[in-house]
């Protein structure tokens, strides 16, 4: 029996229309599952980022504690002198004569121990915990310029300030396709001065400090130099180390400025406000230090002048100016015993400014900046540079055959080279006797060569395929800027202070996460850096 025409084509769509169907149901099951599996595999990347992230947070905690250890045997292995040493002598030999200090207080603070590059804390190390491999970079904040000198209120010690910040501005850069005009420094160097200076009107506002005068409303000391990225001229490429498209290495303007070298307690602080506000009118004036007071250098106040700040008196004596002989850098009153009221509060005895920068670690472009090129020549700093960089002879450092060489990061040998122990070291230098007496002791004043504070940072990373093998720093070094494993980076800022019990290490910003890895500074960068 035949079926109709009508029937055979009614079962013939019936049959397509539920192959159709399935056909659709598929692909929704198909999507489904696709969606599953891309959201399970997400949420399992996102949770194994975490549970990396929170290892990598504990191995730099791991890695911090154990840094704040070496910091501390470092300074107890240096036997330095008396609390705050490091901070104002800061290894200025015979020159620190405090309270009318005569020749005997200088024997002293001639055993004043000194921080370097040589030390293990300054050179870059490498170590793994738990599967993290860490690098471990440390700044001392004693090797920058701290910008809170244009807070003196003598002017013209602040418009000296307001001069070294913009020559730090215009060198820092210097020679890389992201220079910094000079006209673009004076303009960003303005804007900090008006930052510091007038408060009330910066875009920034004041933040409430313990110390704050509230009757000065116009002055604020900022927390950090990465407070500046929202003034004028700055940017967020001034505060992180990168490389150019040329290749060349650029360091964050935080490399060399800081608000943290000149550091207190609050009860030193005040002690310190309490003795100068009863000593004014009380010290004769003291024997004025600089370039406007070159003929005041033989008049020092209280007790005899000098004539060459390392070299000594005339007399033969290295002695500091007696009472009331203020050193008259950023000094506002002579006190009894030399003490002077500086920026920021920070106590001070004969030479050596709080925050006084340290001449073994200081960058280049910070030396160069201090003072003008028509006071002091520049061939000046570059002697002192390149005796920074010269090898020491076996002999004079008792070498060891039997004894382990130091490595650095790499596995390399480190080359051991000179320091500066004591100030009284650049009396061997013919370009030192070429300054004139009065620019000598500006120089003297600015520089020292301890440090007591001292930024970590701790770049931890988790490799995301196979690691080590590697035949070169370089090559190591590009694997690490690939970008390709889990990073992070934290900065950690402390104050290494002695107490009665010995060492402590303060915080002042614990933990920082940074966007950028940072770089070493050298004096003579390689070509293949």
């Amino acid at each position: 029996m035949l079926l109709p025409s009508n029937a055979v084509r009614t079962a013939t769509s019936r049959s397509g229309a539920a192959l159709m169907m399935s056909l659709l149901v598929l692909m929704v099951l198909v999507l489904v599952v696709w969606q599953i599996g891309i959201s399970t595999s997400t949420q399992y990347q996102v949770a194994r980022n975490d549970v990396g992230l929170t290892q990598i947070d504990l191995a730099i905690e791991s890695a911090l504690l154990e840094t704040f250890e070496q910091l501390l045997a470092d300074a107890e292995a240096s036997g330095a002198g008396g609390e705050g040493a490091p901070s104002t002598a800061g290894g200025l030999g015979g020159l620190a004569g405090a309270a009318g200090g005569g020749e005997e207080d200088g024997a002293g603070a001639q055993e004043a121990a000194s921080d370097s590059r040589m030390d293990e804390w300054a050179r870059p190390q490498r170590t793994e915990i738990n599967g993290v491999s860490m690098r471990i970079l440390i700044q001392d904040e004693n090797s920058k310029f701290n910008v809170l000198q244009l807070l003196s209120e003598d002017d013209d010690e602040a418009e000296k300030a307001y001069q070294r910040l913009v020559r730090i501005l215009d060198l820092f850069r210097e020679d890389t396709e992201v220079d910094l005009s000079s006209s673009d420094a004076d303009r960003m160097a303005d804007a900090v001065r008006d930052h510091l200076r007038r408060r009330r009107d910066s875009i920034w506002p004041r933040t409430e400090q313990l110390t704050a005068d509230p009757e000065d409303e116009e002055t604020g000391l900022p927390l950090t130099v990465r407070e500046f990225v929202a003034l004028e001229g700055f940017r967020p490429e001034h505060f992180r180390d990168f490389r150019t498209e040329d290749d060349e290495v650029v360091h964050s303007l935080a490399s060399y400025l800081t608000v943290n070298s000149s550091l207190q307690t609050f009860a030193e602080m005040m002690a310190t406000r309490e003795e100068v506000a009863g000593a004014e009118g009380v010290g004769g004036g003291g024997g004025a230090n600089g370039r406007d007071n070159i003929e005041d250098q033989e008049a020092g106040g209280g007790g005899g002048g000098q004539d060459d700040p390392l070299k000594g008196n005339s007399d033969g004596t290295t002695s500091g100016g007696g009472a009331g002989g203020g050193n008259g850098q950023v000094a506002q009153t002579g006190a009894a015993g030399g003490a002077d009221a500086s920026i920021a509060g920070g106590a001070n005895s004969g030479y050596g400014l709080p925050g006084a920068i340290n001449l073994n670690t200081a960058p280049p472009v910070v030396l160069k900046a201090l003072m003008d090129d028509r006071d002091v020549d520049p061939r000046f700093w570059d002697a002192v540079i390149e005796y920074r960089n010269e090898e020491v002879e076996e002999e004079s450092i008792g070498f060891d055959e039997d004894e382990a060489p130091v490595l650095d990061e790499f596995g390399e040998e480190v080359v051991e080279t000179k320091i500066f122990e004591s100030l009284d070291q650049l009396t061997e230098f013919e370009e030192y006797d070429n300054i004139e007496t009065g620019f000598r002791a500006e120089v003297v004043q600015l520089i020292g060569t301890t440090s007591d504070v001292f930024s970590i940072y701790v770049t931890a990373r988790i490799e995301s395929g196979g690691g080590g093998g590697f035949l070169s720093a370089a090559e190591q070094e590009e694997r690490e800027e690939g970008g390709g494993d889990l990073t992070r980076t934290v900065r950690c800022t402390v104050w290494r202070r002695q107490v009665d019990e010995g060492w402590e290490i303060v915080p002042i910003e614990r933990w920082e996460v940074l966007p950028y890895r940072p770089y070493e500074i050298k004096d003579f960068p390689g070509e293949d850096r």
